[in-house]
């Protein structure tokens, strides 16, 4: 499974790479594709991973019923596979390669072998576990059924529950729910798929805040929080020269405060963010991430607040008649030169002062941060990504719909693990800012010296 995934994500690379915007993809294509999974593959996913099951599915859906059908046809095999894994785990525990099973257990696994279950409309043939009891002296070893697949072959009405239930999965994509309510109807408990996730998520949480990135020049860091419940975590994401986005860290805190702030940016600097290189933040305005700015990398650095931010912060103080002008007046400004810009959006907090000092002082907090880009001298697409955090807003998105159906955050780490699991998901399918191609741009601004001397050199 592992040469099959890679084999898969270097063909998404070399696309996305190409120099062709689109490409139309034939029905030939999608089929050969569609080998890379197989039943077995999707079962091992299931059983190892089952929360992020089947990404790879993502190009092989279209509108045809056919290629529906097809992907059906390998996530029930594939899915059953795993829950009859589960199941038989439940029973004789999980095995071990290269050594015999405990000898204390009852029971004891057996090989494999094949049968046959219903999904309604289908019959799919799958490979599942035996079980059997352990022999003593003088009496014989018998058969332990699997109860996942004795509730399949006994209840002819799981078959059509289960076909609609993967039919939904394939359409939305709604893995998660897809596979508790399969684990409750086969019979599996949905703590045995709980308690695989706990242990996915703490890996993930474990190896997202390993990485290091000594040997990638990150220019540009953007930092926001994303609730989960009642719980913050704070991510910073990063860009590099070419404009490509990485999750640099995450951070539970119990609000957005300086101390949650700085440990993040903390690790990030452990792990090979340099402090002394010149790099630009984009921040949502919050005077915590301010703060945490400073204390670790220094007040030097460029900082842009949000522009959008700007605009809600200081519409909320006006009556309802004037926040289209507020708006125009401030987005009208920012892409101005910075200095006519600061005179404008100046011009605008004392026009505010006659009627709506509340206004004024929050058109006031920050100003000068407003028009940090402009300073810098970037326009075009590339400005329009760092005048606000919608970049960094945009990719908790992909977050947001991979944690979406969770009903309750029992707990601050619950809520880190599954963020830091969906981080890194969203980051293989979040694209290269726009206006990449200005980003030399942006690095001979913010590190003048550094393009004398390459240049002497």
């Amino acid at each position: 499974m592992k040469e099959s995934r890679e084999a898969y994500h270097k063909e998404e690379g070399h696309r996305n790479g190409s120099p062709e915007k689109y490409r139309v993809v034939g029905k030939q294509e999608i089929l050969s594709k569609q080998e890379v999974l197989t039943a077995e593959s999707v079962a091992d996913m299931l059983v190892q991973d089952g929360q992020r099951l089947l990404p790879l599915m993502l190009d092989l859906i279209v509108n045809g019923k056919e290629m529906v059908d097809r992907a059906i046809d390998i996530m029930g095999t594939g899915m059953i596979q795993g829950m009859l894994e589960l199941s038989c785990r439940q029973i004789a525990g999980a095995p071990r390669r290269g050594a015999r099973d405990h000898a204390d257990n009852a029971v004891h696994r057996y090989g494999y072998q094949h049968g046959v279950v219903g999904l309604s409309d289908r019959k799919l043939r799958v490979k599942k576990p035996r079980l059997r009891t352990r022999t003593k002296t003088g009496s014989p070893s018998k058969e332990v059924p699997i109860p996942a697949y004795e509730s399949l072959k006994s209840n002819p009405g799981v078959g059509e529950h289960i076909l609609r239930l993967l039919a939904r999965g394939v359409s939305t994509r709604d893995y998660k729910g897809t596979l508790e309510e399969m684990a409750g109807t086969l019979g599996v408990s949905k703590s045995a798929v709980s308690r695989e996730f706990i242990t996915r998520t703490e890996t993930s949480h474990a190896k997202l805040m390993a990485r290091r990135f000594d040997e990638i020049d990150i220019v540009v860091i953007y930092i926001d929080g994303m609730m989960f419940g009642e719980h913050h975590v704070i991510t910073a994401l990063g860009l590099d020269r070419q404009g490509k986005k990485h999750v640099l860290g995450i951070k539970g805190a119990g609000s957005e405060n300086s101390q949650a702030v700085k440990e993040l940016l903390t690790g990030i600097v452990e792990r090979g963010v340099k402090p002394e290189v010149k790099r630009l933040f984009i921040i949502d305005g919050g005077k915590a991430i301010r703060r945490g700015i400073d204390e670790v990398f220094g007040s030097e650095h460029a900082v842009q607040r949000c522009t959008i931010h700007k605009v809600r912060n200081v519409q909320e103080q006006l009556p309802e008649e004037k926040p289209a002008y507020a708006k125009m007046k401030i987005l009208a400004a920012v892409q101005m030169p910075a200095d006519k810009g600061l005179a404008e959006l100046r011009a605008y907090a004392k026009e505010l002062d006659v009627s709506h000092a509340a206004a004024a002082g929050s058109m006031r907090e920050g100003l000068e941060e407003l028009l940090t880009v402009s300073r810098l001298g970037i326009t075009g697409p590339l400005a329009k990504s760092l005048l606000n955090t919608n970049v960094i807003e945009s990719s908790q998105s992909l977050i947001g719909k991979f944690s979406g159906r969770v009903k309750r955050w029992g707990s601050l780490d619950m809520a880190v693990r599954w963020h830091a699991t969906a981080c890194l998901d969203a980051e293989e399918r979040m694209r290269a800012v726009r206006g990449k191609n200005d980003m030399s741009a942006l690095v001979a601004a913010l590190r003048p010296e550094e393009v004398r001397m390459k240049k002497a050199g």
